[in-house]
């Protein structure tokens, strides 16, 4: 085998090596958002909560 089928060959492995990775990294950035976005939410939530304690403690 020469140098040029033998890079072929390792292109063609790198190539079907990320095509099989791309799925797995979009559902890790995808976790990581979802997760972002629950944390905001619940940070959102945490804060109402308190402001409506804090008016309910006033009255």
């Amino acid at each position: 085998m020469n140098n040029k089928q033998t890079i072929q060959k390792i292109v063609a492995a790198f190539f079907a090596i990320m095509v099989a990775a791309h799925p797995m990294q979009a559902q890790f950035l995808k976790n990581i958002i979802n997760n972002v976005k629950q944390t905001a939410s619940a940070r959102a939530n945490d804060k109402a909560a308190q402001a409506t304690n804090s008016a309910i403690d006033k009255a």
